[in-house]
């Protein structure tokens, strides 16, 4: 289960007791806190991972996340049920109290990735990508992840693709408009997850205005957790390239993606598109 790194103690000691937690890795900055959490529900701290992904220096008497590469490989299992067993959590503030856990089955990621990869795209995706859904130009699906990746609006595109169709993506630690504008152009990213308030300051950020074209390299761009309108569409659409698209993304993180336009759909109305094709509405 995926938390946001910024929790107090009694937050994550609630979700690692909610979860029944093993392990967890967490980033160097909120180590402290984590340990904390780790007492409070009597996790030892050889369970307890420093998340240093460029081999940052980390607090001694921690250990980092990469020991765990050091124990050799294992292969895939198998699941029975995909039905009912459960795949993740994925954390949800509900209406209101601490955060709640919702139970994803595998059968919940598959059809969420199903739905996702039956656009058809203008551009060739990674060389994992099943041979029935590739197109004949020489570009390839390149995805940018910048925002938190522990919400369900995240894991069709940021979960499940790229481990199924071998899709490469790019992290970045947090939400930053240069960070954002220079990784697009150097990694060509093709499709990123926003969310409205950052489609709303795009078209009018400085950043953006002093070198619109270092959003060429977008095709895709999906927005959930709250509707925007034409407008705004119009206004982005007007600093991307011709075959961009902008899709809302209407769902429940019970029920994941349930609404959206696929590529190459262009909505330029402030839809939230039709169902996908891996749901049935009555």
């Amino acid at each position: 289960m995926g938390t946001n790194p910024g929790n107090t103690a009694r937050e994550l000691e609630h979700q690692l007791r909610l979860c029944k937690v093993k392990f967890m890795i967490a980033s160097v900055s909120s180590i402290e806190v984590a340990k904390k959490a780790c007492v409070a529900v009597n996790l030892p701290f050889n369970r307890l991972f420093a998340f240093n992904p460029r081999f940052d220096d980390i607090p001694s008497n921690h250990q980092s996340w990469w020991r765990l590469f050091e124990h050799g490989q294992a292969g895939w299992e198998t699941v029975v049920n995909s039905t009912d067993e459960a795949c993740s959590y994925i954390s949800s503030s509900g209406t209101s109290g601490l955060p709640k856990a919702v139970v994803i089955p595998h059968k919940y990621l598959e059809n969420q990735v199903d739905g996702l990869i039956m656009r058809k795209l203008p551009y060739k995706v990674a060389r994992f990508y099943p041979a029935t859904y590739a197109c004949a130009n020489t570009a390839q699906v390149s995805r940018l992840i910048c925002i938190p990746p522990f919400a369900g609006y995240n894991v069709p595109s940021n979960h499940g693709a790229p481990i199924k169709v071998g899709e490469p993506c790019y992290v970045l630690p947090r939400y930053e408009i240069s960070a954002v504008l220079a990784a697009v152009k150097k990694f060509q990213i093709t499709e990123c997850l926003l969310i409205p308030p950052i489609l709303l300051d795009m078209p009018q950020n400085q950043h953006v205005l002093a070198d619109p074209a270092a959003l060429m390299p977008l095709r895709q761009i999906f927005c959930g957790g709250a509707a925007i309108g034409k407008g705004v569409q119009s206004r982005l659409y007007a600093l991307l390239h011709p075959e961009a698209r902008i899709a809302q993304v209407y769902g429940l993180t019970e029920a994941g993606w349930t609404c959206a336009s696929l590529y190459p759909e262009k909505d330029e109305t402030g839809s939230v598109g039709k169902p996908l094709p891996t749901y049935e509405v009555k």
